[in-house]
């Protein structure tokens, strides 16, 4: 904000409503989706145990050939973590829809929308047509393997979007999601404890929020 504020000194200034926007902005984009992805991962690894050994094997044998390697350069390495925050991404998206509005007219499935319409994307519902994801409600990060995603439309997994404007803030959340993933399965474990719900109760407004929380065991690992 306050590097916003010395952009926008002189003539040009910032005025509340402004202020306040770039606010929610950076409340809602930059810290709560990035929270809900690492809750919702935590729980779909605490439900699926043998996904969790798998990756941890993956983050322990890594850090074990290369111990001088930089958290950066292990989160851009890391083909199954990779795998599985997207999967995660997949089934609980945190931003459910994006709204844009129609530049040109144009036809698109025998439906003309006309210049200036209001478009919305549903992209929690892209996410779970069965035509691409088989078994929608399944956690399988094995949907992501290099053969997998050649062979799918491309647009059936945008969780930022798509196209020039798609989230601004895409390439940190994924990373700074993969470090603290990679910090915590290095020494501990998630667990189903006796609060973890067996589905989750999802609220979805402008994000996907799980409504109560979610609620995982940590256990330290030997």
């Amino acid at each position: 904000m306050q590097q916003l504020m010395k952009n926008f000194s002189g003539t040009k200034k910032l005025d509340s409503e402004q202020m306040a926007g770039f606010s929610v902005d950076f409340l809602l984009a930059g810290y709560e989706t990035t929270a809900n992805t690492l809750s919702y991962t935590t729980y779909l690894l605490a439900m699926n145990p043998d996904v969790q050994e798998k990756l941890q094997a993956e983050i322990d044998q890594y850090f074990e050939e290369e111990p001088e390697i930089s958290l950066y350069e292990a989160a851009q390495n890391l083909k199954y973590l990779d795998m599985v925050l997207k999967e995660s991404l997949r089934l609980y998206t945190p931003v459910p829809k994006v709204m844009r509005q129609c530049s040109k007219t144009v036809t698109v499935g025998g439906v003309t929308i006309p210049e200036g319409a209001g478009v919305v994307i549903p992209i929690d519902v892209i996410h779970h047509l069965p035509q691409y994801w088989p078994d929608p409600y399944k956690f399988d990060p094995e949907r992501f393997t290099v053969e997998a995603e050649a062979n799918r439309h491309q647009l059936a997994h945008m969780p930022f979007g798509w196209g020039p404007r798609s989230c601004l803030g895409m390439r940190f959340a994924l990373l700074e999601t993969k470090i603290a993933l990679m910090e915590i399965l290095r020494k501990y474990s998630f667990a189903r404890g006796p609060e973890t719900p067996a589905l989750l109760d999802l609220e979805r407004g402008f994000t996907t929020v799980p409504k109560g929380g979610v609620y995982v065991k940590i256990i330290p690992r030997k």
